[in-house]
């Protein structure tokens, strides 16, 4: 087993068994190669699957319906084992648990850190790099965390497996929407939701590390959903709801305006129904706000993730390489500013233009605004992805995969990352995932040669067997000679 304890000297057990990282490095290689083999074979099934249902759909073999319910069963299938193990990639879901617990003590998380829990289990698992920092995130996340936290007998990892419940309450919203959304677009729901909900960096990130973003983009997907069901204001308001998670998704109230408002025939019509859309989210986080007796300040906090020097953020590198030719902290602030700036200007640009190329800029844009802030982490990328995979051409499908699948090998199982590789910390990252990468791709292959031959006749979608460790799926080949029925041959 590997993945994350919930404390950091790894001196505890997850669910009455002990992981890898109590060991040192060398001691962790066999753990580490079976992560990254195991992402490896995992990114592998997923594409190949990816040309399987892009062919599904173009030969029109399998009814839509059917195709979506066989992405829903496999999906599920590889998710399971990720929703009952330790985290893995991350320890973000320990500081949300002792965010949680703060607030279910009375303690104000946006003044102070979990250190203020004092001693004990909650603060065992939080980096120690977000210990003393107030959160920036909103009333909504912070009362399902301190739900989570507010057991009879509260223990760290009762909060996490709960924190795991509400992200697959989001992302089981996230799959309705993108359904919905396909359809309203006239594209493939299948192909869509295979490239989203079925996404080797949504189930490592979103599903074992359950970050908050898979409540975030639930909400704002079925945000965008209604609105584009002739309800734009409606939708606007539940972006905002969205927005009280993690503030980047409010950008999708400014396209609801753009992309589905009354007044879309001239340029200041969408113009206008775009400040209403916005200013039905604003109302919508009043209301909420005051609903929930939270507060605002998470405003304040909204800074503390770029606190942190991110390697995959071009903002922090470019700073950091004027502030080492003498610019000082001044400059690397203003680097980051522009950046921002930057970003936000092209995903307006984009935004600007919804009403004619859909969906896909607003993918895009979010997109724009993950990669030029302060802080980037792999799941960052998540934003745009499903907005992206909706109508996706075989061109867009494979950029997506791109996108998708290079952030896997940034991260070690127990959260570091290629920045702290690099230093030397953890150098099985740059050993691991390469020779794991290579290893899985033979072992692919030769799978693939030894049963080629092997036909299997699918006529429903519940007699598609999936791999007993759940990472490989058998790739389907449809038949060209019967429209009403589907050959399938197993190859990893």
């Amino acid at each position: 087993d590997v993945g994350v304890l919930p404390n950091v000297d790894g001196s505890a057990a997850w669910l009455g068994t002990r992981i890898f990282p109590v060991l040192p490095i060398a001691g962790q290689l066999p753990a580490w190669l079976a992560f990254y083999g195991g992402l490896a074979l995992l990114a592998h099934s997923w594409v190949v699957l990816i040309q399987v249902f892009r062919r599904a759909q173009s030969r029109g073999v399998v009814p839509d319906r059917t195709l979506v319910r066989l992405v829903v069963l496999i999906a599920a299938v590889w998710a399971l084992p990720l929703v009952v193990g330790a985290p893995l990639a991350s320890r973000d879901v320990y500081s949300y648990a002792a965010q949680g617990r703060m607030v279910a003590k009375g303690s104000n998380p946006y003044v102070q850190g979990p250190a203020s829990l004092g001693t004990g289990r909650f603060l065992d698992g939080v980096d120690p790099i977000w210990r003393s920092t107030p959160t920036p995130y909103g009333p909504v996340f912070l009362n399902v965390a301190a739900r989570a936290a507010a057991m009879p007998k509260p223990q760290p990892i009762v909060a996490v497996l709960a924190l795991r419940i509400a992200a697959l309450a989001g992302l089981a919203a996230l799959a309705w929407a993108v359904v919905g959304l396909a359809r309203v677009e006239r594209a493939s729901p299948a192909v869509a939701l295979w490239l989203v909900i079925a996404n080797p960096l949504l189930l490592l990130h979103l599903v074992s590390g359950a970050h908050n973003e898979a409540l975030m983009l639930g909400l704002g997907g079925v945000g965008a959903l209604v609105a584009s069901r002739r309800h734009p204001l409606l939708g606007a308001a539940i972006v905002g709801v969205a927005a009280l998670v993690k503030l980047p998704i409010l950008g999708v109230a400014i396209f609801i305006g753009m992309r589905w408002g009354k007044h879309g025939a001239t340029f200041r019509g969408r113009v206008i129904d775009s400040l209403s859309c916005a200013a039905a989210a604003a109302t919508s986080m009043v209301f909420v706000t005051v609903a929930t007796g939270g507060s605002w300040g998470w405003v304040s906090a909204l800074g503390v993730p770029g606190s942190v020097s991110s390697a995959l953020s071009a903002s922090n590198v470019v700073g950091g390489v004027v502030s080492i030719l003498g610019g000082g902290a001044l400059a690397n602030s203003i680097v980051d500013g522009l950046f921002m700036a930057c970003g936000l200007c092209v995903a307006a640009a984009l935004v600007s233009r919804a009403r004619i190329e859909g969906l896909v800029l607003l993918g895009a844009a979010l997109t724009a605004v993950a990669l030029t802030g302060p802080a980037v982490h792999p799941w960052y990328l998540l934003w745009g992805i499903p907005f992206l995979a909706i109508g996706a051409s075989e061109r867009r499908a494979n950029a997506i995969a791109v996108l998708s699948i290079v952030p896997l090998f940034l991260v070690a199982p127990g959260g570091s990352g290629f920045q702290t590789a690099l230093t030397g910390v953890d150098p099985a990252v740059l050993l691991g995932a390469p020779v794991a990468f290579a290893a899985a791709m033979v072992f692919s292959r030769a799978v693939r040669e030894a049963v080629r031959t092997l036909p299997i006749r699918l006529t429903s979608t519940w007699h598609l067997a999936v791999d007993s460790l759940g990472w490989v799926a058998l790739r389907v080949r449809l038949a060209t000679s019967n429209a009403d029925t589907a050959e399938v041959g197993a190859v990893p």
